[in-house]
């Protein structure tokens, strides 16, 4: 084994033996920190989701698990602060759901493991060397979300057939929009669409943006998903209907808040699922070593009440094909 390795390997089994530890001698519950960019109403059900996996897997809050919250409010210059906090209380283990919290958490440890849920490509942003073997103290879920970035415009299209001027709602400060909008703009170039896109990271911003799009005569418009949008998801979804702009997100949530329809991996599903990732880093695994997985659900949803608000007739083989269809 070559030096750079075995440093690597010993510092990683520095991080899972305590842990093993821990859970052998008893007496000692584990301590998880979760850092959420959003707020408690926008994503306080994908924390609960995430309790529940590990409900699922035998760890009862308060009991044999204690979990600490923070949220940043959709403050990203909260993040860091938060991280520390949780750092200082001595947590097991970080979840970190989203980039943005990644890395902020990456700052405030180099030891403690972080899990994540919602990463966009975790190879691309650097946070693991490998989808199958991490290679450091990151590893989690990912929404695969420029993959789908393609498909979420052929819907769009096929749900507004006359579709020719695309506008895109975007915000690069957080890691994996670049890489979204570079995938958005590249298959509207294939298709032959023109598109306008808006970069907007405050909320008093957004209707400006709107305005921009309807001014330059967007027939429709994709937003690319961000924690700060996530949180604001109401406001947005209310904008693209008095826009009259039909509109395609990345998850359920936002057609639930109002908006016309959207695809993508279902979060709930994914935050659920990072619960296994703690199970079995407190059960001695180490991080570097625990592959980084992809979704295996994944949503079709069109709210209909949003397509009658702008009069907008949806096709019968795309309603056929939804996974839920909102009345």
């Amino acid at each position: 084994m070559r030096r750079r390795e075995l440093i690597t390997a010993l510092g990683g089994a520095a991080v899972a033996w305590p842990l093993a530890a821990r859970a052998q001698r008893g007496g000692i519950v584990p301590k998880i920190g979760v850092l959420s960019v959003g707020t408690v109403a926008s994503s306080g059900h994908l924390v609960d989701a995430f309790v529940h996996g590990l409900r699922e897997r035998g760890y009862v809050e308060n009991n044999t698990i204690v979990i600490e919250r923070r949220y940043a409010q959709g403050d990203l210059n909260r993040l860091e602060p938060l991280a520390a906090e949780l750092v200082r209380l001595n947590i097991d283990i970080l979840f970190a759901p989203t980039s943005s919290a990644v890395l902020a958490a990456s700052k405030a440890t180099d030891s403690i493991p972080i899990i994540f849920a919602l990463v966009t490509d975790p190879v691309g942003e650097r946070f693991v060397s490998s989808l199958n073997r991490p290679g450091g103290k990151i590893t989690g879920m990912t929404s695969i979300a420029v993959d789908l970035a393609a498909k979420r415009l052929e819907i769009l299209l096929e749900l507004v057939r006359q579709t020719s001027r695309l506008g895109i709602l975007y915000y690069l400060a957080h890691p994996g929009v670049p890489l979204q909008l570079d995938e958005l703009q590249r298959a509207a170039n294939v298709l032959a669409k023109s598109y306008l896109a808006v970069q907007v990271g405050r909320v008093d911003d957004l209707p400006m943006a709107f305005q921009r799009m309807v001014g330059w005569g967007a027939d429709a418009a994709a937003v690319i998903e961000n924690p700060f949008y996530f949180a604001n998801r109401d406001r947005i979804v209310e904008l693209a209907a008095t826009s009259r702009i039909p509109t395609i997100y990345n998850s359920r949530e936002y057609t639930k808040s109002g908006g016309l329809v959207s695809y993508g991996a279902n979060y709930s599903d994914l935050y659920r699922r990072a619960a296994g990732y703690v199970d079995k880093i407190l059960k001695g695994a180490l991080p570097a070593d625990i592959p980084v997985e992809q979704p295996t659900k994944f949503e079709l949803v069109i709210n209909l009440n949003a397509a009658r608000a702008i009069d907008l007739s949806v096709p019968e083989a795309l309603l056929f094909r939804a996974d839920e269809v909102i009345e």
